[in-house]
């Protein structure tokens, strides 16, 4: 029956469905140039951008706050791939996908020499698959979209939020099944033995 979950999906048709939607990327890697250029008219929508005042400050009001708005975003993400998932029946779970834990590269300012975060890049499921990884947000959202859509469980992104001894706050995303059970899959996929 046409958009039914098989266990077995069709790699060629994955490969080549995948092969699509990445193929811009390559020449935008490619040629720069190109990818800085704005179409003469609008064919599509380049990569979205969301700047938000996310644990900015110290204080248990931003928190919250930042909390919230994280939730928010989460959500959206796993809805992106619900969408996904229903349009790409043959995308492999996220467990048997081949791909790992990895998080965005912490960037080096040779002015004040100093590392820091890079920001945050929240990947759709073909974008972590191209990838070959994704960090928590990716990971998380990824799981809980493929247990609503395949496996008919009502499972969320989960945030968890702690505040580091220098005052800042971290936030870590891991799937929350109906029953209160944590799963996390960036523990599963190589969080605490990942290396640059």
């Amino acid at each position: 029956m046409p958009g039914q979950y098989s266990d077995r999906p069709d790699p060629i048709k994955f490969r080549k469905v995948l092969a699509v939607v990445h193929g811009e990327d390559e020449a935008m890697k490619a040629h720069p140039e190109i990818a800085e250029r704005r179409p003469s008219r609008l064919v599509g929508m380049r990569p979205a951008h969301i700047m938000a005042p996310i644990f900015n400050r110290s204080d248990a009001e931003n928190a919250r706050m930042s909390q919230e708005m994280l939730v928010s975003g989460i959500f959206g993400l796993m809805m992106m791939n619900l969408s996904w998932l229903k349009l790409h029946p043959e995308t492999p779970d996220l467990y048997k996908a081949g791909v790992s834990y990895k998080p965005e590269r912490h960037r080096y300012d040779p002015k004040t020499k100093k590392t820091s975060e890079y920001g945050e890049e929240w990947q759709t499921i073909p974008w972590v698959i191209y990838r070959g990884y994704g960090d928590c947000e990716d990971l998380g959202a990824w799981r809980a979209a493929e247990l609503r859509a395949k496996y008919n469980i009502r499972a969320n992104p989960y945030i968890k939020i702690r505040q580091m001894p220098d005052g800042f706050w971290r936030a870590h995303v891991v799937v929350r099944w109906p029953d209160g059970q944590i799963e996390d899959p960036s523990a599963k996929l190589g969080m605490y033995t990942f290396r640059y």
